[in-house]
């Protein structure tokens, strides 16, 4: 994604089912300046609870 717009441009990921895994989109380098997901079961449900809270914890990652 970075290399695509050299860095300058952000990007979103909203209105997705389930929640990005933070951990290996960093892995490869993806950066995202915030997600959006679905709520109920088209949103975080779609995950187990250890997963979301997992994700949710993450250093790379500000949330309310």
């Amino acid at each position: 994604m970075l290399g695509r717009h050299d860095g300058r441009k952000l990007v979103a990921l909203t209105e997705v089912g389930g929640v990005p895994d933070i951990e290996r989109m960093r892995r490869f380098g993806v950066r995202w300046a915030y997600f959006v997901s679905w709520s109920g079961d088209q949103g975080a449900r779609k995950v187990s609870a250890d997963t979301l809270r997992r994700i949710y914890r993450s250093g790379a990652v500000s949330n309310r």
